[in-house]
Formats: structure tokens, C-alpha cells, sequence
């Protein structure tokens, strides 16, 4: 027998929210100006929060939600007159990132929907902190309405309530694993909802060489501090994380830029003191392990360096090492830009490019690159969010557009 709403609530697993309230809420229109208004309140809070500023995640999240960003994102969108939200959006986020949740949660909000958050753990801090913020403006009597469209739900691996909750949606915006993907479309929902899945990926970033030869060592260091942003938040556990460094140019250019790279990177991470001995010696143990497994592994440098060099003897294999962590980097050599397309496959999500205008990707020889990838951003952007995400336009995948002639 499938499980009602109350038998959910009765279980204890409702952390935020009335899973009846947000039920019973009618579609609103995308960008609505009461979410708007709820959006703009969650990120001032946010900014003014003492314990938020000591987490940069929190900060990026805040900025990303503040007015002026929400209004450009509304332009961009257009004319909303006919478009409405699909009803009920059933998330199911990862638990490698703590705040996709957050995102996932504002994305289901901007595009009319209520919301249904499927939590399997609320013990980091940053969540622990959008979720006070999020129940602190919700007794604010202006704001009380949009605060019935958000309910969080916490419990493990139980498909009797996530089944349910199915049931109930019209959208689920499920993130995980390949496997975790197969198995909650596996259960049943309703027929007209949709599902938006976001499977395993992997990302690479793209660097010319003659561009980092060509940078003072104040502009390198501004660089290698956007690498380190991609590469080392989350412990390269995000599917956007960079895990094969793609080289443009000649041997001897890549052989001195690379050199010089790296070289800057020990030096931003020692600055920043934030790769912990832990994370070292899980690397080391991770490359150890696929060492023994894997025969195609030609070369390992930077044992004691911030970074952990990997080098292939067929860089066609990359991502058979592409679960390697807490700053493992495959590379990869090309001397024609038309020469990426064959390290990629369907699997990869983000380019994030150095010395490189976007105009270059827009090529006509180039068109197998963007076929294969969703993202092309500038190095420092992989980690950034956006509406359109994995390809998916989350708004219109989220709302409904009603015919009228």
C-alpha cells in the first residue's frame, strides 16, 4: 500500500515545511515577484549572517540569489505570460555537494513550482545554515505564502517514501550516480510527470600553453587562483571538478608552461593552507590503488606537490582514472584545437578554458566539440551554477507553456 502524506509526516521525516501546504499551492508564473521578493530577503539575510561569511560556499549561494543577479536571469528568460509552473517538484540531490540542494530547491521556486527537498543528511554547516535562513524569513508575515512552497524531508535509502513522494509530483529533479538515477525512475509516478536526471559526469580544463607563457606571474597567480577554485572545492567530488588538463600547443611550449603552472599552483595552495594531510594521503592511496589496476598509467609526479600529475600512455583511457581525487590531474597534449574532440564522449559535462576567446568554440570545424559537452566556460566558472545546467533549461523544463492564439 503506497504511503500517504501523513504516514511521511508521522515518520518524522519532515524537517521544514507542511507536506499538505505545499500540496495544495496553485502554479505561479516564472519569476514571480513574491518569489523574487522571498529570493532577495534569503539573500540579504545570508550576507548579513556572521556564521555564513566564514563559509564561502554560503557566500557564493547569497550572491547567486541577490536582486540584481535574479533580475538578469528573469531578462534572459523573457516573456513569462504564458508559461506556469508544473506544480510539485520532487528533488533529489547528491550528497557530494551540500548546497546543490539549495540550488535545486531555487531553480524548482523561479519556475512557478512548489517544492518537496528529499535530504539524506543535514549535518554539514552550510546546510545547517541555509536552512536556519530559510526558516528565519519564513515567519516573516510577507513572506509566509512562498514559504508554504518549500518542504524538506529527511530520510535514507527508503523507496516506500521516496515512491510516495513520486507519486505525488508532477517534476523530479534527481541528482546522482548512474545508478542512483536508474533506480529512482524505476518507481513509479505520475503519468504526465517528467523527470530531469543529472547522471555521472566528468570535466576537463583546456589551457594554451602559449597563453601562460605569455602571462606576468601576477596574472598567472590570478589564474591558477580560478584553477584552484574548479579543481580543489568539493575535493574534485562535483561532477564539473576538472579531471584531465588538456595542453594546446607545441612540446616544448607545453613542457615550460606546464612547468611554470603547476609551479604557481604549489604556491597559491600553500598560501591558501587549506589541502589537508588527509586529503594527501587519500590522494596517495587512490593512485596507489588504480596503479595496480590500471596498465596504462605511464607516469605519477608531485607526490609532496599540491597537485598529482598523472600521464597516460593513451590519453584516449583518461577517464578510467577519472574517479582520482583531492587534486589529481590527468594531462593530455593537443596541437590543433580540433584534436579535443576525441578525448571527449557524452560523459563531459565542463570545459574550463584558459587563453582561449569564446568565438574559438564557435568554429565550424570546432562544432564536434560543442556536441559533446554543455558547458564551455572560462577557467574559475566550472563550479558556477546556472539555469541552464547539463544542458537542461531548467525553467522551461519546470514550467508549463499554455498555447493561446
Amino acid at each position: 500500500m503506497t504511503l500517504t502524506l501523513s504516514d511521511i509526516a508521522n515518520r518524522e521525516s519532515v524537517k521544514f515545511g507542511n507536506l499538505e501546504e505545499v500540496v495544495a499551492q496553485v502554479s505561479l508564473r516564472p519569476f514571480d515577484t513574491a518569489v523574487i521578493d522571498f529570493l532577495s530577503e534569503f539573500s540579504r539575510q545570508l550576507l548579513r549572517s556572521v556564521q555564513a561569511k566564514k563559509l564561502p560556499d554560503v557566500v557564493s549561494l547569497a550572491y547567486w540569489c541577490r536582486p540584481s543577479n535574479l533580475e538578469r536571469m528573469r531578462k534572459e528568460f523573457g516573456e513569462t505570460s504564458t508559461s506556469i509552473g508544473r506544480g510539485i517538484v520532487f528533488h533529489v540531490p547528491p550528497t557530494n555537494v551540500p548546497l546543490n540542494f539549495a540550488y535545486s530547491l531555487l531553480a524548482g521556486l523561479l519556475s512557478g513550482n512548489s517544492n518537496i527537498v528529499r535530504m539524506s543528511s543535514i549535518d554539514s554547516i552550510e546546510v545547517a545554515e541555509v536552512l536556519s535562513t530559510i526558516g528565519h524569513i519564513s515567519e516573516l508575515s510577507s513572506l509566509k505564502e512562498i514559504a508554504k512552497r518549500i518542504c524538506i524531508v529527511q530520510y535514507g535509502h527508503d523507496d516506500e517514501i521516496t515512491e510516495a513522494l513520486s507519486l505525488t509530483s508532477d517534476a523530479r529533479v534527481i541528482w546522482g550516480g548512474d545508478n542512483t538515477v536508474g533506480h529512482i525512475r524505476g518507481l513509479s509516478t505520475k503519468p504526465r510527470s517528467i523527470d530531469i536526471s543529472f547522471a555521472d559526469r566528468v570535466s576537463i580544463s583546456l589551457i594554451r600553453a602559449s597563453a601562460v607563457l605569455e602571462l606576468s606571474n601576477d596574472e598567472l597567480s590570478n589564474a591558477l587562483s580560478r584553477f584552484y577554485v574548479d579543481g580543489y572545492t568539493f575535493n574534485q567530488n562535483a561532477c564539473s571538478s576538472p579531471r584531465l588538463v588538456v595542453w594546446h600547443g607545441n612540446n616544448q611550449d607545453v613542457s615550460e608552461a606546464s612547468h611554470r603552472f603547476w609551479t604557481h599552483l604549489d604556491a597559491i595552495a600553500s598560501r591558501r593552507g587549506e589541502v589537508e594531510a588527509v586529503h594527501v594521503m587519500n590522494r596517495f592511496v587512490e593512485a596507489c590503488e588504480t596503479l595496480v589496476a590500471n596498465d596504462n598509467i605511464s607516469r605519477i609526479d608531485g607526490l609532496s606537490t599540491a597537485a598529482l600529475k598523472v600521464s597516460l600512455r593513451d590519453a584516449n583511457r583518461w577517464e578510467e582514472v577519472a574517479s582520482l581525487r583531492f587534486g589529481t590531474f590527468t594531462q593530455a597534449r593537443v596541437s590543433e584545437l580540433s584534436q579535443l574532440e576525441g578525448l571527449l564522449d557524452e560523459k563531459v559535462q565542463t570545459i574550463g578554458y584558459l587563453g582561449f576567446s569564446p568565438s574559438e568554440f564557435e568554429e565550424p570545424e570546432l562544432v564536434g566539440i560543442c556536441r559533446k559537452v554543455d558547458r564551455i566556460v572560462p577557467l574559475g566558472e566550472a563550479l558556477s551554477f546556472e539555469l541552464t545546467w547539463d544542458g537542461y533549461d531548467l525553467i522551461r523544463y519546470l514550467s508549463r507553456h499554455v498555447v493561446i492564439r
